[in-house]
């Protein structure tokens, strides 16, 4: 089983299929690190109708860029190879914007105050407005809200609604524009992480997205946006096409087991899926040890899932299923047992 599994109304159609010529001539983009295979198969079909996505493990593998081919742009989507792929495009000449923007936001921790929110909340709230930043201009695309369980937030899930009020805020999109231009963010895609008590709220900090990132799959689906597509664009320096085509909600959670476990199985039962559940892809391979939240370790993703709805509650009711679909078997690990592979997941 691959990493990736479909969803009922997802496993009729299949990717487009594209049987290009030996002169095609669309602009490649290079990607360095190679692909990512739990997230090439959307990504590809939307960036490869515009361009040529040429995989390499490394640039010293230059055997795979033979033949005519015109690179626009250098990119990547692996998190620890944005170093490599920005130093290269800029010896090559090649937009970096958005790589420089990863960096950027790495090194810079944003603290702050914006304008009051636009609702009196009674409880704390942690919200992530995703944007994109070409040539300077800031357009917010989505808000992401993560799940609130018995008064604690979690990063376990987010609820992408196209229709959240916040983005209709012209106070806190001028903030944002301005903490952009502040840490001096020109271009690239941002999720900017802030929290609302009562009516006061401030920045937590703003990190860059790659083009593969779990929150992008999620707007596109509820925005309707082509958010693989918009940063294949950027990646070039081209003009993406931002404009919204439908007004619903997409949520992804990450699922964690109940204990530390060393994993000896794990398999999902497509039939049992329920509907809603767009995808869900597992991310624990049988050998790993992962681990429950609380621990002295950091948590282990078994798999996430995304789920598409007319509202955030809809996703949610889709996703509390989720479980019953998924068969995990392991031990408990040996004591006193430490797994340096055991990392904080980021939202990928």
């Amino acid at each position: 089983m691959t990493s990736r599994t479909l969803a009922h109304h997802e496993r009729f159609s299949s990717a487009p299929v594209f049987d290009s010529p030996i002169d095609d001539r669309r602009p490649g983009i290079l990607l360095i690190g190679g692909e990512q295979e739990d997230h090439a198969d959307w990504v590809k079909p939307s960036t490869e109708r515009r361009y040529r996505l040429l995989s390499l493990a490394s640039t010293g593998d230059s055997a795979q860029l033979r033949g005519e081919v015109t690179l626009a742009g250098v990119s990547t989507f692996h998190e620890n190879s944005v170093e490599q792929a920005l130093s290269f495009a800029k010896a090559i000449g090649l937009p970096a914007g958005p790589l420089e923007t990863i960096l950027r936001c790495r090194e810079r921790q944003v603290a702050g105050s914006v304008p009051p929110a636009p609702a009196c909340q009674s409880a704390e709230l942690r919200l992530l407005v995703v944007a994109v930043v070409h040539r300077g201009r800031l357009s917010p695309l989505f808000v992401a809200r993560p799940e609130q369980e018995s008064g604690a937030v979690t990063d376990s899930c987010y609820v992408v609604d196209a229709a959240d009020p916040l983005l209709a805020n012209r106070e806190i999109t001028e903030s944002l524009m301005d903490t952009h231009h502040g840490i001096g963010i020109e271009e690239g895609i941002t999720a900017t992480e802030f929290r609302i008590h009562g009516r006061q709220a401030s920045y937590i900090e703003v990190r860059g997205l790659l083009g593969s990132d779990t929150l992008l799959r999620a707007g596109s689906l509820a925005t309707g946006t082509d958010l693989a597509l918009a940063w294949a664009d950027l990646a070039v320096g081209t003009d993406p096409d931002l404009s919204p085509r439908r007004r619903t909600a997409a949520a992804v959670r990450f699922l964690y087991p109940q204990t530390d476990l060393v994993l000896e199985e794990i398999r999902l039962e497509t039939a049992a899926l329920p509907g809603g559940v767009w995808e869900v892809q597992l991310s624990a391979k049988p050998g790993m040890i992962v681990r429950a939240h609380g621990g002295k370790y950091a948590a282990t993703p078994l798999a996430s899932a995304v789920a598409v709805g007319e509202d955030g509650a809809a996703c949610r009711r889709a996703l509390d299923l989720l479980p019953r679909a998924l068969h995990v078997r392991g031990q408990p690990p040996p004591p006193h047992h430490s797994d340096e592979r055991t990392t904080r997941r980021t939202h990928a």
